[in-house]
């Protein structure tokens, strides 16, 4: 006769000590959603963003406003090399309240790159960001404007040109008395007035 096995049935875990097991697990994955949600939401919008072609100025402005590190954010719009973005970024360098000392070095990079970007709106917001705080490199980033072969960027180094000292000015824009552009010789021959104080007609 054969004697009977007998299989050891598989340990089960109680159903109430189970049932509690999943309810605290469950609270706890509530509570770090809960904790990390404004983060998480940040990211979200963050990648949105930067993926979008347009992105909405007031998301933008938000996302920045909100973040933890606003510089972080303005050089990844700046990054994505989307005119829109850059735009955009610029904007959001422009809010940046620097109680008048200078940009963070990253920032002030990437306002003087965007002096010479392939898009001109781009390079006029940069320019105009300049012109308003003052800031010793407009001279030199107006003038490089110049050498550019579309005579609207030439007209735009002219249009900044305006404050600097005559020492600066003259000797930069007498060879443009004979551009092709006859908007640009007209803008060439009244900052030479100014600068002299001679009315040139």
């Amino acid at each position: 006769m054969i004697p009977a096995i007998h299989l050891a049935e598989p340990s089960k875990v109680p159903k109430p000590r189970f049932r509690i097991m999943i309810v605290a697990v469950g609270i706890a994955v509530v509570a770090i959603v809960w904790a990390f949600r404004e983060p998480l939401r940040r990211q979200i919008t963050e990648r949105g963003i930067l993926a979008n072609d347009a992105p909405q100025a007031s998301i933008v402005e938000e996302l920045v406003g909100e973040a933890v590190n606003p510089q972080a954010v303005i050089l990844k719009l700046w990054d994505t090399a989307k005119i829109v973005h850059r735009e955009l970024a610029l904007h959001e360098l422009s809010r940046i309240r620097t109680g008048g000392r200078s940009l963070p070095p990253k920032l002030k990079t990437l306002l003087l790159s965007a002096t010479l970007d392939a898009d001109l709106d781009v390079r006029e917001q940069a320019l105009s960001y300049l012109s308003g705080n003052s800031d010793p490199a407009l001279p030199a980033m107006a003038l490089a404007q110049l050498k550019d072969c579309d005579p609207q960027v030439r007209l735009l180094g002219l249009r900044y040109l305006k404050g600097v000292p005559a020492s600066i000015g003259i000797p930069a824009v007498v060879p443009l008395l004979d551009d092709d552009d006859p908007e640009i010789v007209a803008m060439v021959v009244s900052l030479l007035s100014r600068w002299s104080g001679v009315n040139f007609g």
